[in-house]
């Protein structure tokens, strides 16, 4: 048996939404704001895709964000995981950041276990784009270019500049 059971939504693995994207927090906004609960899955989408709910350009542009978010939130309400989600959303705007976390670690091993590293640290000791790298890279060495890291702390370092 898995340490995290797959039938309510939890994924595992190497692969990982956050290797290309953030957790998407504002396009899941868009999404469980416009679209009924009631929806079947086809209904979001839809609404991502055929509708534009997300104001994206182009059809491969709503293709990509459709699947990223997918990946991340199921956008099922046949997942146990989902329904909690969508059951919990309308309680309150400020709660929404980490009910999106709480949904995107369950179903993203690489948050998930960048997350148990992260709570690990001292207080008010500082979390670097270089330690998180350098984590990673020991946890998935088989899984990432050496030169990924040094791409990540390079951007961080430019952004915090």
């Amino acid at each position: 048996m898995a340490l995290f059971p797959e039938s309510v939504g939890f994924r595992s693995g190497a692969s990982s939404a956050h290797t290309s994207r953030t957790m998407m927090l504002a396009e899941l906004t868009l999404v469980l704001n416009g679209v009924d609960a009631k929806v079947p899955a086809e209904g979001y989408r839809s609404a991502i895709i055929e509708d534009s709910i997300l104001g994206k350009p182009t059809r491969t542009t709503r293709e990509r964000s459709a699947k990223r978010l997918s990946e991340l939130y199921a956008l099922v309400p046949d997942c146990a995981l989902f329904r909690l989600l969508r059951h919990f959303w309308p309680a309150d705007a400020s709660s929404h950041p980490m009910l999106a976390f709480l949904l995107a670690s369950a179903r993203d091993p690489l948050l998930r276990d960048a997350t148990l590293f992260v709570v690990g640290i001292k207080l008010n000791e500082p979390v670097t784009a270089e330690i998180l790298s350098e984590h990673l890279s020991h946890q998935y060495a088989e899984r990432f270019w050496p030169t990924t890291f040094r791409w990540t702390v390079l951007t961080h370092e430019r952004r915090s500049a």
